[in-house]
């Protein structure tokens, strides 16, 4: 059963439907989860103190070409 959720998971038709819901913010913790599940949970940083550290933020501008 785990290898069928890996594969599923691993399709592109998969990840093209989780990066629309994902830009739409509609995806689902459930997600989040079989991924940690089967993909391993991302590491968190801790900085001296003992204090999360957050990713850096990315923003992108679309700006007209001149």
């Amino acid at each position: 059963m785990a290898e069928f959720w890996r594969e599923f998971l691993d399709s592109e038709a998969y990840r093209h439907s989780a990066i629309k819901r994902v830009l739409a913010g509609t995806a689902s913790h459930l997600e989040n989860y079989w991924n940690a599940k089967l993909h391993g949970k991302p590491t968190e940083q801790l900085d001296p103190a003992g204090n999360i550290l957050q990713p850096p933020r990315v923003i992108f501008e679309l700006r007209p070409s001149t």
